[in-house]
């Protein structure tokens, strides 16, 4: 479980650091690439929406990190609500980055990062919780 909670660590910093690409860096060249936005008008245009889904990003990245704190010895006897969080957090992660693929094709690229580590994560829940 502990491997777990590291997964969902890692995908909570990994949500953070887009909330941060979505709400602080969207009208830069680099993060326009990285999201396959071709134009800065096509930035500009997409700017709110693109904060909003940072805010998301980081309730997800808050919900991670928190079912990873909580599995701290002292926070115990919170493992349930721990793994809860973890599970919540990282299916919803996997589920987004997933649908991105399938409907954007073109976002592909930053989909599949952002698909790997909570779905890492929910193998690893998967094992601790049934194994």
């Amino acid at each position: 479980m502990i491997i777990a909670a590291l997964g969902a660590a890692l995908s909570g910093a990994e949500h953070a650091s887009l909330y941060v690409l979505q709400t602080r860096h969207w009208l830069e060249p680099r993060t326009m690439d990285f999201f396959g936005i071709t134009s800065a008008e096509d930035a500009r245009a997409t700017l709110k929406a693109a904060r909003q889904q940072g805010r998301y990003n980081l309730m997800l990245a808050a919900m991670a990190v928190a079912g990873a704190l909580l599995l701290i010895p002292s926070a115990q006897p919170w493992p349930i609500v721990a793994a809860t969080l973890m599970t919540a957090s990282t299916l919803c992660m996997t589920f987004a980055a997933l649908m991105s693929i399938i409907a954007e094709p073109y976002r592909r690229k930053w989909a599949t990062l952002q698909l790997v580590p909570p779905l890492v994560t929910l193998a690893l829940l998967a094992v601790a919780l049934l194994g």
